[in-house]
């Protein structure tokens, strides 16, 4: 009884270690397209000056009140729900608390589970807001903008969002723990910065990205 008891609990445990160890074999590959990223950005100084003011601002933030932890907390079961919506789940129950929330649906895969960890969905919002500006005085009133409170903002969200990440992986979830595949702290942090990254290549590219629009070109 005892060497069956041990089979199912040390074959998570040597997946965990194989997807692992390929995600490590394929690691150069996410710095150099991370790298790539950055080298693309055209830092201009304003822009990084707010983005600069929204860290230290989502730092203070996060240190003396608890706004942007409850933001937190609604984005992150947010991200469970939609994504079990995109899987054709039913939501039975959508909790937000003070300090933790949760989702209750009738599918669970490891993608539903690990969403909030693999894309910030504040971030992507408020970036799909962004664009949706530019694109309308653009197109509308011929107007180039600059909105600076996205880039603010932009930096205060991403903060806020790679703590309490970071933080919740570091306590290991339930998100980590029910995982089918048990990914790795190394593996889910490599993918959020990758993704982190691109996000904040289409927010300091917007202009030039829009301008490649050929929809765009004539305005």
């Amino acid at each position: 009884m005892s060497e069956n008891n041990s089979e199912p609990s040390s074959s998570p445990e040597l997946l965990s270690f194989i997807v692992t160890l390929l995600f490590l074999l394929i690691t150069p590959f996410f710095v150099w397209a991370m790298i790539g990223l950055l080298r693309k950005i055209e830092f201009e100084g304003l822009k990084v000056l707010f983005f600069c003011i929204g860290i230290g601002a989502g730092i203070l933030l996060i240190n003396y009140t608890s706004l942007l932890q409850r933001l937190y907390i609604f984005f992150h079961e947010l991200a469970h729900a939609s994504t079990a919506i995109v899987f054709s789940a039913q939501i039975f129950a959508f909790k937000i608390g003070k300090e933790s929330g949760y989702v209750q649906s009738d599918k669970s895969n490891v993608f539903i589970r690990l969403a909030p960890y693999l894309l910030p969905l504040d971030l992507s919002c408020l970036l799909t807001l962004h664009y949706a500006l530019l694109i309308y005085f653009r197109y509308y009133h011929g107007e180039h903008k600059d909105f600076l409170v996205f880039f603010f903002l932009s930096g205060m969200l991403l903060t806020s969002t790679s703590f309490y990440n970071i933080k919740l992986l570091l306590k290991e979830t339930s998100d980590i723990n029910r995982s089918q595949l048990m990914i790795s702290f190394t593996v889910i942090v490599n993918m959020y910065a990758l993704s982190s990254i691109f996000l904040v290549y289409l927010l300091f590219q917007s202009s030039p990205l829009l301008d490649g629009l050929s929809f765009m070109r004539s305005i």
